[in-house]
Protein backbone atom coordinates (compact mmCIF):
# COMPACT_ATOMS: atom_id res chain seq x y z
CA UNK A 1 0.00 0.00 0.00
CA UNK A 2 1.25 3.13 -0.84
CA UNK A 3 1.83 6.07 1.52
CA UNK A 4 -0.40 9.31 1.27
CA UNK A 5 2.21 11.86 -0.41
CA UNK A 6 2.32 14.31 2.80
CA UNK A 7 3.48 11.20 5.54
CA UNK A 8 5.98 9.99 2.11
CA UNK A 9 7.28 13.60 2.36
CA UNK A 10 7.35 14.19 5.96
CA UNK A 11 9.16 10.36 6.79
CA UNK A 12 11.85 11.58 3.87
CA UNK A 13 12.38 14.53 5.71
CA UNK A 14 12.91 13.11 9.01
CA UNK A 15 14.57 10.25 8.15
CA UNK A 16 17.09 12.56 6.10
CA UNK A 17 17.85 14.86 9.09
CA UNK A 18 18.91 11.96 11.07
CA UNK A 19 21.04 10.77 8.42
CA UNK A 20 23.11 13.59 8.23
CA UNK A 21 22.98 14.27 12.34
CA UNK A 22 23.92 10.52 12.81
CA UNK A 23 25.35 8.55 9.85
CA UNK A 24 24.41 5.07 9.80
CA UNK A 25 22.32 5.20 12.55
CA UNK A 26 19.07 4.52 11.11
CA UNK A 27 19.48 0.84 9.41
CA UNK A 28 15.71 0.31 8.70
CA UNK A 29 12.52 2.39 8.90
CA UNK A 30 8.79 1.09 9.25
CA UNK A 31 5.72 3.55 9.05
CA UNK A 32 3.05 1.92 10.65
CA UNK A 33 -0.52 2.93 12.31
CA UNK A 34 -2.66 4.43 10.49
CA UNK A 35 -0.71 5.47 7.52
CA UNK A 36 0.19 1.81 7.28
CA UNK A 37 -3.24 0.48 7.58
CA UNK A 38 -4.75 2.84 4.69
CA UNK A 39 -6.77 4.83 8.23
CA UNK A 40 -4.81 7.82 7.72
CA UNK A 41 -6.16 11.50 8.05
CA UNK A 42 -4.98 14.47 7.46
CA UNK A 43 -5.38 16.75 10.52
CA UNK A 44 -6.31 13.96 12.70
CA UNK A 45 -3.68 11.41 12.10
CA UNK A 46 -0.07 11.55 13.49
CA UNK A 47 2.33 9.64 11.11
CA UNK A 48 3.63 6.57 13.84
CA UNK A 49 7.32 4.84 13.15
CA UNK A 50 9.64 2.82 13.85
CA UNK A 51 13.11 3.10 13.60
CA UNK A 52 16.00 0.23 13.93
CA UNK A 53 19.43 1.69 14.90
CA UNK A 54 22.88 0.13 14.11
CA UNK A 55 23.47 0.03 17.78
CA UNK A 56 21.92 0.58 21.33
CA UNK A 57 21.30 4.12 21.54
CA UNK A 58 24.25 5.68 23.54
CA UNK A 59 23.61 9.31 25.25
CA UNK A 60 25.09 11.71 22.36
CA UNK A 61 22.49 10.05 19.80
CA UNK A 62 19.96 10.81 23.01
CA UNK A 63 20.79 14.13 22.87
CA UNK A 64 20.93 14.41 19.21
CA UNK A 65 17.57 12.86 18.40
CA UNK A 66 16.15 15.05 21.58
CA UNK A 67 17.11 17.78 19.72
CA UNK A 68 16.01 16.73 16.44
CA UNK A 69 12.57 16.28 17.16
CA UNK A 70 12.24 19.19 19.30
CA UNK A 71 11.75 20.98 16.26
CA UNK A 72 8.33 19.61 15.86
CA UNK A 73 5.65 20.53 13.39
CA UNK A 74 2.34 20.78 12.49
CA UNK A 75 1.94 16.73 12.04
CA UNK A 76 3.57 14.78 14.99
CA UNK A 77 6.04 12.87 14.09
CA UNK A 78 5.92 9.57 16.91
CA UNK A 79 7.79 6.44 16.90
CA UNK A 80 10.20 4.12 18.27
CA UNK A 81 13.94 3.75 17.87
CA UNK A 82 15.38 0.23 18.96
CA UNK A 83 18.44 -1.75 18.32
CA UNK A 84 18.30 -4.00 15.66
CA UNK A 85 19.24 -7.12 17.80
CA UNK A 86 16.39 -6.17 19.97
CA UNK A 87 13.54 -6.58 17.49
CA UNK A 88 13.51 -11.01 17.48
CA UNK A 89 12.97 -10.68 21.66
CA UNK A 90 9.39 -8.93 21.72
CA UNK A 91 8.78 -7.48 24.52
CA UNK A 92 6.17 -8.30 27.48
CA UNK A 93 4.70 -5.40 28.44
CA UNK A 94 5.46 -1.59 28.37
CA UNK A 95 9.23 -1.30 28.02
CA UNK A 96 11.67 1.62 28.20
CA UNK A 97 13.41 3.06 24.62
CA UNK A 98 14.33 6.12 22.66
CA UNK A 99 10.88 7.13 21.82
CA UNK A 100 8.71 9.61 20.17
CA UNK A 101 4.88 10.78 21.65
CA UNK A 102 2.56 13.08 20.70
CA UNK A 103 5.75 15.27 19.61
CA UNK A 104 7.90 15.04 22.67
CA UNK A 105 11.04 12.76 23.05
CA UNK A 106 11.79 10.44 26.07
CA UNK A 107 13.64 7.67 26.95
CA UNK A 108 11.29 6.10 29.28
CA UNK A 109 8.48 3.18 28.87
CA UNK A 110 6.23 3.68 26.40
CA UNK A 111 3.22 2.08 24.59
CA UNK A 112 5.32 1.52 21.25
CA UNK A 113 7.53 -0.94 23.12
CA UNK A 114 4.63 -3.25 23.87
CA UNK A 115 3.16 -6.34 22.38
CA UNK A 116 0.38 -4.94 20.36
CA UNK A 117 3.41 -2.68 18.97
CA UNK A 118 5.14 -5.67 17.80
CA UNK A 119 1.83 -7.29 15.93
CA UNK A 120 0.99 -4.44 14.68
CA UNK A 121 4.16 -3.17 13.26
CA UNK A 122 4.59 -6.92 12.01
CA UNK A 123 0.91 -6.89 10.09
CA UNK A 124 0.30 -3.41 8.67
CA UNK A 125 4.12 -1.70 8.54
CA UNK A 126 5.36 -0.50 5.68
CA UNK A 127 9.20 -0.51 4.84
CA UNK A 128 10.75 2.77 4.23
CA UNK A 129 13.70 1.99 4.27
CA UNK A 130 15.05 -2.40 4.94
CA UNK A 131 12.85 -5.17 4.36
CA UNK A 132 9.17 -6.37 5.64
CA UNK A 133 9.32 -6.22 9.05
CA UNK A 134 7.93 -9.93 9.65
CA UNK A 135 11.58 -10.45 8.44
CA UNK A 136 12.95 -8.88 11.34
CA UNK A 137 10.46 -8.40 13.96
CA UNK A 138 9.56 -10.88 16.07
CA UNK A 139 5.75 -11.99 16.73
CA UNK A 140 4.64 -11.47 20.42
CA UNK A 141 3.62 -14.44 22.53
CA UNK A 142 0.31 -14.62 22.63
CA UNK A 143 -0.20 -14.56 26.70
CA UNK A 144 1.88 -11.75 27.10
CA UNK A 145 -0.38 -9.89 24.13
CA UNK A 146 -3.54 -11.18 25.94
CA UNK A 147 -2.08 -10.27 29.18
CA UNK A 148 -1.35 -6.76 28.38
CA UNK A 149 -4.42 -5.86 26.47
CA UNK A 150 -6.02 -6.95 29.30
CA UNK A 151 -4.01 -5.05 32.06
CA UNK A 152 -4.60 -1.62 29.64
CA UNK A 153 -8.36 -1.94 29.43
CA UNK A 154 -8.36 -2.48 33.12
CA UNK A 155 -5.85 0.34 33.83
CA UNK A 156 -5.45 3.09 31.58
CA UNK A 157 -9.24 2.66 29.97
CA UNK A 158 -10.60 2.45 32.76
CA UNK A 159 -8.68 5.53 34.14
CA UNK A 160 -9.94 7.37 31.20
CA UNK A 161 -13.64 6.76 31.50
CA UNK A 162 -13.85 7.80 34.70
CA UNK A 163 -12.00 10.67 34.21
CA UNK A 164 -14.35 11.85 31.25
CA UNK A 165 -17.20 10.95 34.64
CA UNK A 166 -15.74 13.04 36.71
CA UNK A 167 -15.12 15.91 34.24
CA UNK A 168 -18.70 15.69 33.14
CA UNK A 169 -20.54 15.71 36.95
CA UNK A 170 -22.69 18.59 37.26
CA UNK A 171 -22.19 20.03 33.21
CA UNK A 172 -25.19 19.78 31.49
CA UNK A 173 -25.41 16.75 28.74
CA UNK A 174 -26.17 18.72 25.83
CA UNK A 175 -22.95 21.14 26.30
CA UNK A 176 -20.46 21.17 23.39
CA UNK A 177 -17.34 18.91 24.01
CA UNK A 178 -14.23 18.69 22.06
CA UNK A 179 -14.45 15.57 19.77
CA UNK A 180 -10.97 14.18 20.25
CA UNK A 181 -11.83 12.44 24.37
CA UNK A 182 -15.24 11.11 23.16
CA UNK A 183 -13.49 9.56 19.31
CA UNK A 184 -10.30 8.37 21.18
CA UNK A 185 -12.82 6.51 23.84
CA UNK A 186 -15.31 4.98 21.31
CA UNK A 187 -12.55 3.51 19.01
CA UNK A 188 -9.77 3.05 21.19
CA UNK A 189 -10.69 0.71 23.93
CA UNK A 190 -12.89 -1.90 21.56
CA UNK A 191 -9.32 -1.88 19.27
CA UNK A 192 -8.04 -3.93 21.85
CA UNK A 193 -11.05 -5.94 22.61
CA UNK A 194 -11.31 -6.39 18.92
CA UNK A 195 -7.29 -7.84 19.37
CA UNK A 196 -8.39 -10.11 22.00
CA UNK A 197 -11.16 -11.64 19.65
CA UNK A 198 -9.20 -11.74 16.40
CA UNK A 199 -5.90 -11.77 16.85
CA UNK A 200 -5.66 -8.54 14.64
CA UNK A 201 -5.10 -5.16 15.20
CA UNK A 202 -8.21 -3.02 13.41
CA UNK A 203 -7.34 0.64 12.10
CA UNK A 204 -9.68 2.91 13.90
CA UNK A 205 -12.03 3.06 11.34
CA UNK A 206 -12.63 -0.50 11.31
CA UNK A 207 -13.23 -0.59 14.82
CA UNK A 208 -16.04 1.93 14.13
CA UNK A 209 -17.85 -1.33 12.01
CA UNK A 210 -16.56 -3.58 15.41
CA UNK A 211 -18.07 -1.64 18.05
CA UNK A 212 -21.38 -1.33 15.67
CA UNK A 213 -21.43 -5.39 14.91
CA UNK A 214 -20.58 -6.60 18.94
CA UNK A 215 -21.46 -3.37 20.84
CA UNK A 216 -24.60 -2.30 18.78
CA UNK A 217 -26.43 0.05 21.31
CA UNK A 218 -23.21 2.61 20.75
CA UNK A 219 -22.96 2.11 16.74
CA UNK A 220 -24.30 5.62 16.22
CA UNK A 221 -22.00 6.82 18.18
CA UNK A 222 -19.06 5.02 16.67
CA UNK A 223 -20.71 6.29 13.19
CA UNK A 224 -20.07 9.74 14.09
CA UNK A 225 -16.31 9.16 15.28
CA UNK A 226 -15.31 7.65 12.25
CA UNK A 227 -16.69 10.70 10.35
CA UNK A 228 -15.18 12.78 12.73
CA UNK A 229 -11.57 11.18 11.84
CA UNK A 230 -12.83 10.85 7.70
CA UNK A 231 -13.30 15.25 8.05
CA UNK A 232 -16.38 16.20 9.06
CA UNK A 233 -17.46 18.60 11.13
CA UNK A 234 -19.26 16.41 14.16
CA UNK A 235 -20.46 18.34 16.69
CA UNK A 236 -19.74 16.41 20.54
CA UNK A 237 -21.21 16.83 23.65
CA UNK A 238 -20.89 16.32 27.37
CA UNK A 239 -23.96 13.11 27.02
CA UNK A 240 -21.41 12.09 24.07
CA UNK A 241 -18.83 12.09 26.77
CA UNK A 242 -20.62 9.60 29.13
CA UNK A 243 -21.59 7.47 26.77
CA UNK A 244 -17.93 7.07 25.40
CA UNK A 245 -17.23 6.01 29.17
CA UNK A 246 -19.57 3.72 29.29
CA UNK A 247 -18.62 2.22 26.10
CA UNK A 248 -15.05 1.30 27.65
CA UNK A 249 -16.82 0.06 30.71
CA UNK A 250 -18.74 -2.31 28.84
CA UNK A 251 -15.53 -2.97 26.69
CA UNK A 252 -13.50 -3.97 30.16
CA UNK A 253 -16.50 -5.90 31.19
CA UNK A 254 -16.72 -8.24 28.29
CA UNK A 255 -13.35 -8.35 27.85
CA UNK A 256 -12.90 -10.09 31.50
CA UNK A 257 -16.01 -12.50 31.20
CA UNK A 258 -14.65 -16.03 31.45
CA UNK A 259 -15.37 -17.16 27.38
CA UNK A 260 -16.10 -13.86 26.25
CA UNK A 261 -12.88 -13.39 23.84
CA UNK A 262 -10.72 -16.01 21.65
CA UNK A 263 -8.02 -16.67 19.72
CA UNK A 264 -10.87 -16.47 16.59
CA UNK A 265 -14.07 -15.52 16.06
CA UNK A 266 -17.02 -18.04 14.68
CA UNK A 267 -16.89 -18.36 11.06
CA UNK A 268 -20.09 -16.32 11.07
CA UNK A 269 -18.71 -13.23 12.41
CA UNK A 270 -15.17 -13.30 11.01
CA UNK A 271 -16.93 -13.19 7.94
CA UNK A 272 -18.78 -10.43 8.77
CA UNK A 273 -15.65 -8.76 10.05
CA UNK A 274 -13.66 -9.96 7.21
CA UNK A 275 -16.43 -8.02 4.53
CA UNK A 276 -16.59 -4.60 6.89
CA UNK A 277 -12.29 -4.58 6.98
CA UNK A 278 -12.23 -5.15 3.29
CA UNK A 279 -14.85 -2.67 2.92
CA UNK A 280 -13.84 0.06 4.62
CA UNK A 281 -9.83 -0.10 3.34
CA UNK A 282 -11.60 -0.17 -0.32
CA UNK A 283 -13.16 3.04 0.52
CA UNK A 284 -10.37 4.39 2.46
CA UNK A 285 -8.30 3.82 -0.25
CA UNK A 286 -10.46 5.91 -2.82
CA UNK A 287 -10.44 8.40 -0.37
CA UNK A 288 -6.79 8.60 -0.04
CA UNK A 289 -6.27 8.98 -4.02
CA UNK A 290 -8.82 11.96 -4.24
CA UNK A 291 -6.86 13.22 -1.18
CA UNK A 292 -3.50 13.01 -3.06
CA UNK A 293 -5.10 14.26 -6.29
CA UNK A 294 -6.93 17.49 -4.10
CA UNK A 295 -3.94 18.10 -2.29
CA UNK A 296 -6.83 18.48 0.88
CA UNK A 297 -8.98 16.68 3.29
CA UNK A 298 -11.71 14.72 2.72
CA UNK A 299 -14.75 16.60 1.70
CA UNK A 300 -17.75 16.74 3.70
CA UNK A 301 -19.66 14.39 0.99
CA UNK A 302 -17.27 11.62 0.90
CA UNK A 303 -16.83 11.47 4.93
CA UNK A 304 -20.83 11.48 5.09
CA UNK A 305 -20.74 8.83 2.48
CA UNK A 306 -18.24 6.91 4.47
CA UNK A 307 -20.83 7.18 7.28
CA UNK A 308 -23.00 6.07 5.81
CA UNK A 309 -21.46 3.06 4.66
CA UNK A 310 -20.70 1.77 7.99
CA UNK A 311 -24.57 2.55 9.22
CA UNK A 312 -25.29 0.15 6.01
CA UNK A 313 -23.01 -2.77 6.58
CA UNK A 314 -23.50 -3.12 9.88
CA UNK A 315 -27.57 -2.58 10.20
CA UNK A 316 -28.32 -6.56 9.40
CA UNK A 317 -25.99 -7.76 12.11
CA UNK A 318 -27.19 -5.33 14.74
CA UNK A 319 -30.82 -6.44 14.34
CA UNK A 320 -29.75 -9.78 15.47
Amino acid sequence: MPLPQAVSALVTDRLSAVDAALPGFVTTLWVTGSAASGDWRPGRSDVDFVAATSRVPELADLEVLAALHAAGGETHYDGLYVAEADLAAPPAAEEPAAHVVNGEFGTGRCGYCTPPAWLELRQDGIPVRGPAPATMVAAPEPAALRAWLLGNLRGYWSGEAAHVERVAAGRPAGAAIGGEPVVWMTLGAPRLHATLTTGEILSKTATGAYVAEHFPAYAELAGRCVAWRAGEDVPFTFADGLAAAALVRTVVSAAERPGSTSAQLSAAKAAVLSTVRTTFHRTQAVSNASRAAAGSAVPAAASRSLSGTLTAIVTPSTSR
